[in-house]
C-alpha cells in the first residue's frame, strides 16, 4: 500500500477503548481510498478502455511534459499524448481530439518500435461512413502560409517497401492532382539507377482506355506550350534513345490518328544522318502506302501513291517514279 498523509472523517474521530469494528471500519476505508488514488494516478499515464460520450466544449484531456492534468483555463506548453486505449463514441459535431501547438516542436508524435502485428498499423484511420458531403475526405493535410516552402507531407522510408501504397477498389482514380499554381503537378527526381516512374499493366484494357492517357481538355484551347507530351534529353553526351518502344505484339507499334489540318508526324533534325531510319530483318517492306488519295494541290517535296503510281512533287512539277519490271 502506498503511504500517503490523510485527514480522517469526522465520524472516524474516536476515543480508546470503542469497539474494535471501528478499527476494521477504518482500514477498510483506508484500503479503498489508496485503490482509489492508484486508480486516478495509473489512468494519467495508461488510460483504461472507456467511451466518453457526453458533449464538452473544451479539451477532453490535457496533461503536460510531468505527466500532470492541466486546467482548461490555463496557459500550456510542450503538451505530450501519454499511451492510451481510450475510445471515443457519440455523435459529435467537434473534433474529439485538438493538438494546438504553438511551440517548434512535433504537434503529435508516434513512435512505433514494436514490430506491427498482421492487419495493424503505427497510424491508422477507419470509416466505414458513406461521405458524400463536398469538401470533406478521411485525412486531411492543410498548410495555409503562403510563404510556407517545406512539404505538406513528407514520407521518409529507409525500408525496401513502397513509400506509399495505394489500394483503389472504387470506381474513382487512385490518385487525383489539382495543380493551380505554374508547376508541376507531380514531379519525380530519380537519383537512383532504377525506373523513374513504372506502369505494371496487368489487367485488360477496356474500350478506349489506356495504361497512361493524357488528356487536353476540349474546350481549353492550348496554343503556346511545348506540346502536350514532351521528352526532352538535356545531355550532348548520352547516346540512348530518347523514346524506345518495344512491342511483342501484333499491333502496331505507335499509331498516329490526326484528325486535325496539320502533319501527323513532323520532324525537325539538324544532325547530319538520316532524319528517318527504317530497318527491316524480315520480309517485308520499309514503306507502306495506303489510302489511294488524289492530291489536288501538292507542293515541293510531296510524296504519295494514288493506287496506281507513286509520285513525287518536285518544284511545281509532279512526276511519276519510274516503275521497271523485275
Amino acid at each position: 500500500m502506498s503511504e500517503f498523509n490523510v485527514s480522517l472523517p469526522e465520524r472516524f474521530h474516536y476515543l480508546d477503548g470503542i469497539e474494535e469494528s471501528k478499527e476494521q471500519q477504518l482500514e477498510d476505508y483506508l484500503h479503498k481510498l489508496d485503490s482509489a488514488l492508484e486508480e486516478v494516478l495509473g489512468r494519467l499515464f495508461v488510460r483504461v478502455a472507456e467511451s466518453v460520450d457526453s458533449p464538452t466544449t473544451g479539451n477532453l484531456t490535457k496533461v503536460d511534459e510531468d505527466g500532470q492534468m492541466v486546467d482548461s483555463g490555463v496557459a500550456y506548453d510542450n503538451l505530450v499524448l501519454l499511451s492510451s486505449n481510450q475510445t471515443i463514441t457519440g455523435v459529435k459535431t467537434f473534433p474529439s481530439l485538438v493538438v494546438d501547438n504553438n511551440g517548434t516542436g512535433s504537434g503529435v508524435y508516434t513512435s512505433q518500435d514494436g514490430v506491427l502485428a498482421a492487419g495493424k498499423h503505427g497510424l491508422e484511420v477507419y470509416s466505414n461512413a458513406a461521405h458524400t458531403t463536398a469538401d470533406t475526405a478521411l485525412v486531411m493535410v492543410d498548410q495555409n502560409s503562403a510563404g510556407a516552402s517545406e512539404p505538406a507531407l513528407e514520407i521518409h522510408n529507409d525500408g525496401t517497401g513502397a513509400g506509399i501504397e495505394i489500394n483503389q477498389d472504387g470506381g474513382a482514380m487512385g490518385i487525383t492532382v489539382y495543380q493551380n499554381a505554374e508547376s508541376a503537378g507531380i514531379n519525380i527526381t530519380n537519383a537512383s539507377v532504377g525506373y523513374g516512374m513504372f506502369i505494371n499493366q496487368i489487367g485488360i484494357i477496356s474500350g478506349t482506355k489506356a495504361a497512361l492517357f493524357v488528356r487536353g481538355t476540349e474546350g481549353h484551347n492550348q496554343t503556346a506550350g511545348a506540346g502536350l507530351v514532351k521528352f526532352h534529353m538535356d545531355d550532348a553526351d548520352s547516346t540512348i534513345p530518347v523514346l524506345d518502344i518495344t512491342n511483342d505484339g501484333t499491333g502496331t507499334g505507335l499509331k498516329v490518328d490526326q484528325n486535325g489540318n496539320n502533319a501527323s508526324i513532323d520532324i525537325e533534325h539538324t544532325g547530319t544522318v538520316a532524319a528517318v531510319q527504317v530497318g527491316c530483318t524480315a520480309n517485308a517492306p520499309h514503306l507502306h502506302f495506303s489510302g489511294d488519295p488524289t492530291v489536288a494541290s501538292p507542293v515541293d517535296g510531296n510524296v504519295w501513291f494514288d493506287g496506281t503510281n507513286l509520285k513525287i512533287r518536285i518544284g511545281a512539277t509532279t512526276y511519276n517514279l519510274d516503275k521497271t519490271a523485275e
